[in-house]
């Protein structure tokens, strides 16, 4: 039997100013790809409309899924860790802010693994009670990389270090360039 691997919706390129518009269950074809080829069974989840009913799905799921991952996507809503928004900050999803907070909650008391990528390791840093910068730029004096790129968001824009010895450095070296749609 095939590993069930949970990935939460994403909106469709284009749409994610359109948030308070709901989107069908989308998740990138390379990574339900990648999730196929390592052998997992991708599902994915849609972000309920009603946050109200996150807690309640997110623990349903929990039970049926063997791992977690939590894509990129917009921007956590600063509340979420106790600040008000800055002028810079980009646009939240209030009920994928929800639901994916209710989804690492469920995946810890289920003992589930979590695998959080751009945005989904915010949400899961938020989630165990840290806090965010909203807007590397304007506030972080140290701030020199441009994490936003302004061309094609598929293209690698700059390098990371990846420690020695790691998992993931034996998958992909130690020295990688990958691409940034951060702020």
């Amino acid at each position: 039997m095939l590993p069930i691997i949970a990935v939460v919706a994403d909106a469709l390129p284009g749409t994610a100013p359109a948030l308070n518009q709901r989107y069908a269950p989308y998740a990138p074809a390379p990574l339900t790809a990648a999730l196929q080829a390592a052998g997992g069974l991708p599902i994915i989840l849609p972000v309920p409309k009603d946050p109200e009913q996150a807690a309640v799905l997110a623990t349903a799921y929990a039970s049926t899924f063997a791992g977690l991952i939590l894509p990129g996507g917009p921007d956590v809503a600063p509340g979420r860790y106790g600040e008000e928004p800055l002028a810079a900050c980009g646009a939240a999803d209030p009920a994928r802010d929800a639901f994916e907070l209710a989804l690492v909650a469920a995946a810890q008391a289920a003992h589930r693994p979590v695998l959080a990528i751009c945005r989904g390791l915010q949400v899961y840093n938020v989630a165990l009670g840290g806090t965010l910068y909203q807007d590397l730029p304007t506030q972080d004096p140290d701030y020199r990389l441009r994490h936003r790129q302004s061309s094609d968001e598929a293209a690698p824009s700059h390098r990371v270090a990846i420690a020695a010895g790691s998992r993931t450095a034996g998958l992909v070296g130690t020295d990688c360039l990958v691409n940034s749609r951060h702020h």
